[in-house]
């Protein structure tokens, strides 16, 4: 960290031009004494504002003495950390490990929001004859460290005082410095799709830019941004039948295989294609407004290529803008065991200070279950200011629109559907239940044409849901004939099992020394990591690990994995709870014990499972027809369901207005077998959740300098 000079040289050299104030000699006799008094005054001022010049760069020179002292030790404690940590910058939890243990920096450990710490010592300077380090010929007579730690991040405040002398009088100026330790902000809302394995999303969707979608000014043509898709692990494409289109760039990190996990070299002729945008990325419209479509050949390390394949993790290699490499919880997770606890609820809760109102607000005790049948039809909360530890149920209509501003809160799941007005967030510990359509009361214009997220009033409506849990759009209960999935194994079967059987293979997958190829024998893994804690999904609670990883009863295997793709072939996925393929993992077994658990099933079974299904059928019956609308950024660092059958009153068709960012997303929109998902990406939303990766590596940066008032 360098130390700045420049008010101390600027005023040095404002001295140094001052010059002598030549006078008139003035010939009458009776002027002279008058004369030598003025010469007196002006020489008197003149030694006045060099003094003051004088004492101003020694004023300089004490600050910038004491913030060198404050650099030196934000320095040393930073090497000490990387050094006890094999030379690399480890995440939050072990630099916060590192502070509080005996063989640091200081020799004793700095817990959180302790008393100032004596660190003069770690500054490792010569001392003079008064005891007190030196540096730069000055005494450093103070030097202390306080830890402040918060949910992201740790603070170090620390205050220095230089000083001339060992004397009473002599001068001294003391600074207080905050450097902040963080992992690196997530910059994944800059994407209206993303996820670390992506599959049938891809069915018949489109992706573009919601102001691009609901302009009506002919002038504006060409003047809207490409949008951003991303998958970070895997992406599986169905050659010849996907019919998606990507108003944007697609960048994939990983492998693009075809339905039996065949690798694609990129997605041309594929039915996945782009539209076309210039060279700093605005998409191109013809007098109509429509846009050219282009195949998607992989683009060479440039900017703004339509498609970048294997885009790597070194952020200096990703020429054309970041691509995160995980995606950190909503609610951070201190302890590292992939699940949302009290405590670490209470850290985000404490900065929730926003309102929900109006609309229907229906509370639910952590003790207590719901006990209808149909959802409420009058609230029995009048609002929620900041936080709460209730459930809750939420309504909003034209008439009666949620109304949400800043940051609200909740201990617990979401169950939500309507119309919602106001610029906000909505942050559940738990999961969030979509019921049907989610839109903003927003107004029309003169033509009678949606005015996207701006109501008849003139204010914003912009929404941003996040869930510690899964976030489940519409019935992801039923089967194609409406039945009750079972979850355990046998029974009844849909999508969402299906999809949840894959992302669990994920995870198992990690965890497995050896892996078996297409003849069922067992090769060395190389996706294994012996320290891998993997996170499995159950449909409800107390339901079993349910896992796509056996290989099928054929000499050659139709379901296997092969090392040189690192990726599974064969068979794409289960239309049933077949055991040849599949394998459980009751409660209570070592693979269940050693995971953490994800249930999409309400928490504690709070409401049941039957009662959400008919809470879907309810508000299906009451929608007037067209796709089921969506107006929000939804996130979650685990997993994005979304069912909308052919046969649905939606008609397979869903709109979604703002990003969809999660971790795993099943998502079924076939559309008819046309357009199933138009995904219009909403930028406005992508600054409403400032998230950091606690679990990555962590970076020092300087938050505060300046001198302390009061101080010598």
């Amino acid at each position: 960290m360098r130390t700045d000079w420049n008010l101390a040289r600027t005023l040095a050299k404002r001295a140094r031009r001052r010059g002598a104030r030549g006078m008139a000699l003035v010939t009458v006799l009776s002027l002279l004494t008058a004369t030598a008094g003025v010469t007196y005054l002006c020489l008197s001022s003149s030694m006045t504002a060099l003094d003051r010049t004088t004492e101003r760069i020694e004023t300089s020179r004490l600050e910038s003495t004491a913030a060198s002292a404050a650099d030196l030790l934000a320095a040393n404690v930073w090497n000490g950390f990387v050094a006890a940590n094999g030379g690399t910058a480890g995440n939050l939890n072990e630099f916060r490990t590192y502070l509080a243990a005996q063989t640091n920096l200081f020799g004793t450990p700095i817990p959180d929001a302790g008393a100032p710490f004596d660190a003069r010592a770690a500054l490792r300077l010569p001392t003079g004859s008064d005891g007190a380090p030196r540096l730069g010929g000055l005494a450093i007579a103070q030097l202390t460290v306080r830890r402040i730690d918060s949910a992201t991040r740790t603070d170090l405040e620390i205050e220095a005082t230089a000083q001339t002398g060992a004397t009473a009088d002599a001068g001294a100026r003391t600074v207080r410095q905050v450097v902040s330790i963080a992992g690196d902000p997530f910059d994944g809302f800059a994407y209206g799709l993303l996820s670390n394995n992506v599959n049938c999303i891809f069915c018949h969707a489109r992706f573009d830019n919601a102001e691009r979608f609901y302009n009506t000014d002919p002038t504006k043509h060409g003047t809207f941004d490409r949008i951003r898709v991303g998958t970070l692990e895997s992406m599986l494409v169905r050659v010849g039948s996907a019919e998606s289109q990507i108003a944007g760039t697609l960048y994939v990190r990983g492998k693009v295989t075809d339905k039996t996990g065949n690798l694609l070299p990129d997605l041309h002729g594929s039915s996945v294609t782009g539209n076309d945008f210039d060279t700093v990325g605005k998409l191109l419209q013809d007098s109509n407004g429509d846009m050219a479509q282009v195949e998607l050949y992989a683009g060479s390390a440039t900017p703004f290529q339509h498609l970048y394949m294997d885009y790597p993790l070194d952020e200096s290699q990703q020429v054309d803008g970041p691509l995160p490499a995980s995606f950190p919880p909503p609610v951070p997770d201190l302890d590292g065991d992939k699940l949302v606890d009290a405590d670490e609820f209470a850290e985000v809760a404490g900065s929730a200070t926003g309102s929900l109102s109006a609309g229907v607000i229906f509370g639910v005790d952590k003790a207590a279950s719901y006990s209808g049948s149909a959802l409420p039809t009058t609230s029995n909360l009048a609002s929620v200011s900041g936080t709460t530890d209730k459930r809750l149920i939420l309504r909003g209509t034209d008439a009666n629109p949620l109304q949400i501003e800043g940051m609200v809160a909740v201990d617990g799941d979401v169950v939500i559907e309507g119309v919602i007005k106001g610029d906000g967030v909505l942050l559940a510990s738990g999961n969030v239940y979509v019921l049907g359509n989610l839109t903003y009361a927003d107004g029309v214009d003169a033509n009678g044409a949606r005015t996207f997220g701006r109501a008849t009033d003139g204010t914003k409506n912009a929404l941003a849901v996040a869930a510690g849990g899964n976030i489940l759009i519409g019935n992801y209960l039923t089967d194609a004939n409406g039945a009750m999935v079972t979850g355990n194994g046998s029974g009844k079967f849909n999508f969402t099992m299906s999809e949840l059987m894959l992302f669990n293979r994920t995870e198992w997958s990690r965890t497995q020394a050896q892996l078996p190829n297409k003849y069922g024998v067992l090769k060395d893994n190389p996706l294994y990591d012996p320290t891998y804690k993997p996170r499995y999904y159950v449909h409800g609670n107390n339901d079993p690990v349910l896992v796509f990883n056996k290989t099928g009863t054929k000499t050659t295997k139709d379901h296997y994995f092969s090392v040189p793709n690192k990726t599974w072939m064969g068979k794409e996925h289960l239309g049933d709870y077949d055991t040849k393929y599949m394998s459980s993992y009751a409660v209570g077994s070592p693979t269940y014990n050693a995971a953490a658990i994800v249930t999409l099933g309400p928490k504690g079974n709070w409401i049941s499972e039957s009662t959400l299904s008919n809470f879907c059928g309810q508000v299906d019956a009451a929608h007037d027809g067209g796709p089921l609308v969506i107006d929000s950024l939804l996130y979650t660092n685990n997993s994005a369901f979304a069912l909308v059958r052919d046969d649905s009153v939606y008609g397979g068709q869903m709109t979604l207005n703002g990003a969809l960012v999660a971790a795993d997303t099943g998502v079924l929109v076939p559309g008819n077998g046309t357009l199933g998902l138009q995904l219009n990406y909403d930028a406005r939303l992508a600054s409403k959740l400032n998230l950091t990766d606690i679990t990555g590596p962590t970076t020092m940066t300087r938050s505060l300098l300046l001198p302390v008032v009061g101080h010598p």
